[in-house]
């Protein structure tokens, strides 16, 4: 794991415990069902984004970070770490991807393994992990 995301791991067993004391403290006890549904939904909410881009800071930290060969045999080398924004239910979330760059200065990310369905592009992974599909990004 990296630094980041051990950090991330104590934020969010942090937050557990604050979420706990929401729910079992003094305050809740005179406070009303629906005050406490709202308060509980926003904290959980903010809970899953820091989950979830845990998940992807893990899932770009075991990307090859070696150059990639496009269908057309074209050699696409790796360029460094960027940031790309995930809209999910918990909110919009900066994710790091592995960025590379085309010889023709179009530029692919993830090695370009994607399909486009709508507004939505799929992220496959190569050959060497198990060739499935890895992402799914709103833009």
């Amino acid at each position: 794991m990296t630094l980041n995301s051990q950090g991330i791991i104590q934020e969010v067993r942090q937050e557990f415990e604050v979420i706990l004391s929401y729910v079992t403290g003094e305050e809740a006890q005179q406070a009303r069902a629906d005050e406490i549904k709202r308060g509980l939904l926003r904290r959980l909410l903010g809970l899953g984004g820091r989950l979830l881009l845990l998940f992807f800071i893990q899932r770009a930290a075991t990307y090859p970070r070696t150059g990639q060969t496009s269908t057309q045999g074209e050699a696409i080398p790796y360029q460094g770490q960027r940031t790309r924004h995930y809209f999910s239910i918990f909110g919009k979330l900066a994710v790091p991807r592995p960025y590379f760059l085309s010889g023709g200065g179009g530029r692919r990310e993830s090695a370009g393994w994607r399909v486009q369905s709508g507004s939505r592009l799929l992220f496959r992974t190569p050959a060497g992990h198990g060739g499935r599909v890895s992402c799914l990004y709103d833009v």
